[in-house]
């Protein structure tokens, strides 16, 4: 009994800590950031492109105060530089994935060449790439060059960036064959996405083919490898510790997620569905609480155990304190899940509980 009240005190220590560095640390700090971002895009010449823009950062503000997390325990001394690399990366990504799901005579080709932006923003390479060769459209007035160079010259300032450049490449490059694959393929699974997933899957991890797509489209390994640069003398076997976890198992729960909230909606408008490849309610329970445990698993194992597993269920109870997650669809899901991840998810659950209620009540008044 008395072991079970210290474990809960300490968990009770740890999230406080981890809510207060967020909100008074790094909130204010990417709030900053997102409204330099809002200050571009409103700037944008191109009526066409100035609508995405604005439209998507107000939708998608949540993303990029979330990625903001990932700053939360980094050196103060750079803290400011994580944030607007998170921040910036995020609002390219948002903004290159609007613009994909324009009606293009290309789909494909078009998100590849947007979301090459992402690679741009993070590692060096001979000339960028050209964003909007495939989207039919004005100037945007330098806003995605913008974001671009905002976030490649906050990266290259922190202390361990060389030491994480590799790995963080390749983490984009899966992020942007996975754009592309799914952009313009309707509610199937094309054989292209299918065959790239499974040639991605790591030997023994047992995942099928979606769930490891799942993975190679989460941008989390790439937030927790820019937030592990800000380190001085980062090893290379954190590196790699990291990299292992989060790819795929934090990244895979991450867009399974997504996907489980947003399936009626995908089921309304035809979406390709990562959850809809499981046969019923019951299969995707069991398989994201499996993968969720391997999750949890892999943040303990972790050189700073403690900030990966606040993350995690920081993450996870962004999508499952929303009424989407307490369908029916879902339900199961969600209640493995929370088991899962232990004494940590009643906080969390009540803090994002507490933002979606003043959400709305705050859109209501608008």
């Amino acid at each position: 009994m008395a072991r079970t009240v210290w474990r809960r005190l300490r968990i009770a220590a740890a999230f406080t800590e981890f809510a207060l560095r967020y909100w008074l640390l790094a909130f204010p700090q990417a709030r900053r950031a997102v409204e330099r971002c809002a200050r571009g895009a409103a700037g944008v010449p191109d009526e066409r492109l100035r609508r995405a823009a604005v439209k998507t950062l107000a939708e998608e503000r949540g993303n990029l105060e979330g990625a903001a997390a990932f700053a939360a325990f980094t050196p103060r001394r750079h803290r400011r530089s994580v944030i607007e690399v998170l921040v910036a990366f995020q609002a390219t990504f948002d903004y290159a994935d609007t613009l994909a799901e324009l009606d293009v005579a290309d789909a494909r080709a078009n998100a590849r060449s947007l979301h090459e932006a992402l690679l741009d923003s993070l590692v060096a390479r001979d000339g960028r790439a050209n964003y909007y060769a495939h989207t039919e459209a004005g100037a945007d007035g330098g806003y995605l060059d913008g974001l671009v160079i905002r976030c490649r010259d906050a990266f290259t300032s922190l202390p361990s960036h060389a030491t994480v450049e590799g790995p963080l490449a390749r983490a984009v490059r899966r992020m942007i064959d996975y754009q592309e694959l799914i952009h313009g393929n309707g509610a199937g699974a094309p054989a292209s996405l299918t065959a790239w997933a499974r040639g991605e899957t790591p030997a023994g991890s047992g995942l099928r083919w979606w769930e490891t797509a799942a993975a190679g489209a989460s941008s989390l390994v790439a937030f927790a490898l820019i937030a592990a640069a800000a380190r001085p003398n980062l090893s290379l076997g954190d590196v790699t510790a990291i990299q292992d976890a989060y790819f795929p198992w934090y990244g895979s729960l991450h867009v399974l997620l997504d996907s489980l909230v947003d399936l009626p909606d995908d089921a309304q408008t035809g979406h390709h569905s990562l959850v809809g490849h499981y046969a019923s309610a019951a299969e995707t329970a069991a398989r994201m609480e499996a993968i969720g445990a391997v999750a949890v698993q892999s943040a303990a194992a972790l050189a700073k155990p403690r900030e990966h597993t606040m993350l995690l269920a920081s993450m996870a109870g962004f999508y499952l304190a929303r009424p989407a997650a307490h369908l029916p669809h879902a339900m199961e899901t969600t209640e493995r899940l929370i088991a899962v991840l232990g004494d940590v998810a009643k906080p969390v659950l009540v803090v994002h509980t507490a933002r979606n209620r003043i959400g709305s009540w705050t859109a209501g008044r608008r």
